[in-house]
């Protein structure tokens, strides 16, 4: 998952972000990129925005976020619930299951296609 990305899901929530970044020394590297991360998107800094995050850091992070997303029978993932009968899942699962770009982008957009119709 890209680290804009998961800034994006997180909602912008820097202080948990910090907090999980804190909890281990490989993870330190994030730091500066939390603090610095507004004058990195106005520097459009693509090298740090663009780069991957470490996976058990982006799942320690999507462990925390509340929320939710919804997958129906016909293969659609949507930022909320459009039958009864969807699905529900966290963030953490919709990462481990289809990544990061993607759970970005239904809570962009509000829906995406992951599986047959």
């Amino acid at each position: 998952m890209k680290f804009w990305q998961l800034v994006s899901v997180a909602r912008d929530d820097f202080d948990l972000l910090r907090r999980i970044a804190s909890e281990r020394d490989e993870w330190a590297v994030l730091r500066p990129w939390i603090g610095d991360f507004n004058a990195l998107v106005n520097r459009q800094d693509r090298g740090i925005l663009d780069s991957q995050v470490p996976e058990a850091y982006a799942a320690a992070v999507l462990r925390s976020v509340r929320g939710h997303c919804y997958l129906s029978t016909d293969g659609q993932l949507r930022s909320w619930r459009f039958h009864r009968g969807d699905g529900k899942m966290s963030y953490l699962e919709v990462f481990e299951r289809f990544g990061g770009s993607v759970l970005e982008e239904v809570l962009e957009k509000g829906s995406l296609q992951v599986g047959p119709r």
